[in-house]
């Protein structure tokens, strides 16, 4: 059996196919009800937005260590190859709960014109493909080691991406039942402007295949290492580094995304949009109080431990 050893925040899997694990923990966990506002509002206090409270960067610093140690303790042990490509930096694998995103179009005219309705790909580190069981049993005791290092904190990492889970899950729910009716005000202004679409499927469904656009492309194209494990059996492979890729839309697209833009800040539909949202995101860690209560003191700690140790 081949051991994938994905360089992101996620955990060693057994896979026959390359991919990017990121944490999705499954399963429901009861949300904790608000003990009052008064309490709410000091976990809050200086968010920019209520979903501000959760961690997402503090939780992939975490990961991060936990993997920069494991491969430094497999590499000490023969196996070298490991920190070949490995994540420089910690990402927030809970980025899109930070994301100044809404479900209306780009957010800015700069950003329509200059990558459409897409964004950058970020460079993705390495992945080892593991076909050696002495590799296997190393990696495995190396991975407890780092994670009693850390004072265990893979429990709580897991906890807390599950929170994030309920936290977005929730707040899709709620938010998409807002979006219909904002899309077809948008929809109303880009027909006025003589754009040709299926109006349903725009506005039901956030299809923008309905506009009938010819696609953008990203630099290097879809597959730029082209790189495939060979998996014979007593070696252990590292992938290339997946590159940075710029996204080019099509000048059709970067028209359109302008258009929507404007149609969006013509329409006033944002800002009773943006006051809805803030409401929703507040009822909505006002559910989950107690489980951020909770566990944010658990992440801050276990942060402050992971950077120690990255340090030295």
């Amino acid at each position: 059996m081949t051991l994938v050893k994905w360089r992101g925040v996620g955990r060693w899997l057994t896979s026959g196919a390359l991919g990017l694990a990121v944490i999705a923990v499954t399963g429901a966990c009861g949300g904790g009800g608000s003990e009052s506002e008064a309490d709410q509002s000091s976990m809050l206090a200086g968010a920019k937005r209520p979903f501000d409270l959760f961690l997402g960067e503090e939780l992939g610093l975490i990961d991060w260590a936990r993997i920069k140690l494991t491969d430094k303790c497999v590499a000490s042990r023969g196996y070298p190859q490991v920190l070949q490509g490995a994540l420089e930096k910690p990402y927030n694998p809970f980025y899109y709960l930070a994301a100044d995103y809404d479900g209306l179009g780009p957010m800015t005219e700069e950003q329509a014109r200059r990558s459409g309705f897409r964004e950058d790909r970020p460079p993705t580190p390495t992945s080892v493909v593991s076909s050696d069981k002495n590799f296997d049993a190393v990696n495995e005791r190396c991975l407890k080691e780092a994670s009693k290092a850390l004072g265990g904190a893979q429990e709580t990492v897991n906890s807390y991406a599950m929170l994030g889970n309920d936290v977005y899950e929730a707040y899709r729910a709620e938010i998409n039942e807002l979006l219909e009716p904002q899309r077809a005000k948008i929809a109303d202004c880009l027909e006025d402007k003589k754009f040709k679409f299926d109006r349903q499927g725009y506005v039901k469904e956030d299809d923008l295949t309905s506009f009938g656009l010819p696609p953008g492309r990203y630099e290097g194209g879809d597959n730029p290492l082209n790189w495939k494990p060979k998996r014979v059996p007593g070696t252990v492979e590292v992938s290339p580094p997946w590159p940075a890729q710029r996204y080019i839309p099509s000048q059709q697209e970067s028209d359109l995304a302008v258009a929507m833009f404007r149609c969006s800040q013509e329409v006033g539909v944002r800002q009773a949009f943006d006051e809805k949202s803030t409401e929703i995101q507040r009822a909505i860690v006002g559910r989950y109080e107690a489980r951020f209560a909770e566990m944010n003191p658990k992440i801050e700690q276990a942060a402050r431990r992971a950077t120690e140790l990255v340090n030295q």
